[in-house]
């Protein structure tokens, strides 16, 4: 089989053709090698022996004459096999000849894919490995709760949610700098001691710690979810409690008469504002989260009532509350039925200086009130209008309905949105002394109450 080029050119490259030229089956025609040859190369090989042998040695020599004897090697074998049979199978001819030529370039492809495979496969390991790193896997796990793309039960994190996982990154963060320790499969018991360690230095109550200790061990849970913690020691054995005695004594109320002192002080601007927010979250006992946000699409009137009805912020739940208040009901009125926006920050902020202020008129408010010293106060006595902050107001509303004794337990319940009786108690804030006045209150009026009976009955 003879192999040529077909070209006017004198330099450059060109492929080569050959002929197949069979008697049996009859068979006549050119074909491309899609061999690639330099042109004065190949034809100064063609002019003697000599050449041809000398090129036949060169490297790119070697390689042509390699790739014609197997293109030659394979059309023999066609015929061969009897698979030619005559003009009509040419095409497998040049399917037969750019198997041989490309097997290279197929070979060097397929490298080539497997090598970027490879190379996939290594920068996706990479990526997997970076978020067993714990501070870069909150940080991926934050984003995903601020914008939805993880959720909890099926559902987007509520906004207080997110800010309770964006503030427990504040103590994170700071307890991991310099740290060798930086993956989750390095935490071990030491390392989960000394993250609590850590908080309680901080000041932070103990209530506070166990819910930054709470989060650290639902981040390993999700970690491990995804892939990205195979370290049982952190799934289990971290510290949690509750508050303790000393710790709850700091947890006030408002009296009624502390109330309406306060709604009666004269305030101006913001405020005022921070006042009437605060008594209407003190009369119908809601988080800030919730008496913050009123706003006149929360109202209906039925039948002459006035009714509040939104869902909570923390938890979702559904809560109608008839306003029947008339002190509430003015304060809205005169906000138009909806609050201004205002952040909790600067909320307590005005909140402290407004019973500072109220303080010096009410006595009661200077009360001594033991608390649990911190790291950045270490007094254990301090005054009642100190403590007052905005989840005050739900406290003083769940307290002073208990103590009215107009409604019962469950319908308690159903205006604070609680749903367990435990919890809700711990939000009636009695003191045992003045537990034990209305004891003493309903054993007289019990007492009365019989010698009434005894003096009726000796009259008749």
């Amino acid at each position: 089989m003879k192999f040529f080029i077909k070209t006017k050119k004198t330099c450059g490259t060109c492929t080569l053709f050959f002929e197949v030229n069979k008697r049996t089956p009859k068979l006549k025609a050119q074909f491309n090698s899609y061999i690639s040859v330099d042109i004065q190369q190949w034809g100064k090989a063609n002019e003697s022996a000599k050449n041809l042998q000398k090129y036949m040695l060169s490297p790119e020599g070697a390689k042509v004459m390699a790739l014609t004897q197997q293109v030659e090697n394979a059309v023999n074998d066609l015929f061969l096999s009897g698979r030619i049979t005559g003009k009509e199978d040419k095409q497998l001819i040049n399917d037969a000849v750019t198997t041989v030529v490309f097997a290279e370039e197929r070979q060097r492809i397929a490298e080539e894919q497997e090598r970027k495979e490879r190379e996939e496969l290594k920068r996706a390991e990479m990526a997997k490995n970076q978020y067993k790193d714990i501070i870069k896997f909150y940080d991926k796990y934050l984003s995903g709760i601020q914008d939805g793309t993880i959720t909890t039960s099926g559902k987007e994190y509520r906004a207080h949610s997110v800010n309770a996982w964006e503030a427990f990154g504040k103590h994170l963060k700071p307890f991991m700098n310099g740290r060798t320790e930086r993956t989750f499969d390095e935490i071990s018991p030491i390392f989960r001691d000394e993250f609590v360690q850590f908080l309680k230095s901080s000041g932070l109550m103990k209530s506070s710690v166990t819910n930054y200790v709470a989060k650290f061990r639902a981040l390993c849970k999700a970690a491990a979810k995804y892939g990205y913690n195979n370290n049982a020691v952190s799934l289990t054995g971290w510290e949690t409690g509750k508050a303790d005695k000393e710790e709850k004594k700091t947890a006030v109320y408002l009296t009624e008469n502390e109330l309406q002192r306060l709604y009666e002080m004269p305030l101006m601007g913001k405020r005022a504002f921070v006042r009437d927010m605060f008594f209407v979250g003190s009369i119908i006992a809601q988080r800030f989260s919730d008496y913050s946000r009123i706003n006149k699409t929360m109202f209906q009137n039925v039948d002459g009532t006035t009714f509040l009805s939104f869902s909570q912020e923390k938890t979702g739940k559904e809560i109608v509350i008839p306003i029947t208040d008339e002190r509430v009901l003015e304060i809205f009125k005169k906000y138009g039925y909806t609050f201004p926006s205002i952040s909790l920050m600067n909320f307590n902020e005005h909140l402290h200086t407004i019973f500072e202020e109220l303080a010096k008129d009410v006595p009661s408010l200077c009360e001594n009130i033991p608390t649990a010293p911190t790291m950045k106060d270490a007094r254990t006595i301090k005054q009642k209008w100190e403590l007052i902050s905005s989840h005050t107001a739900r406290r003083s509303a769940v307290t002073n309905m208990y103590k009215s004794g107009l409604l019962d337990k469950r319908e308690m319940m159903a205006i604070s949105g609680h749903t367990t009786e435990k919890i809700f108690e711990d939000y009636i804030k009695l003191g045992t002394f003045e537990q034990a006045k209305r004891i003493a209150e309903k054993l007289k009026a019990n007492v009365k109450a019989c010698n009434d009976v005894k003096a009726s009955e000796k009259i008749g």
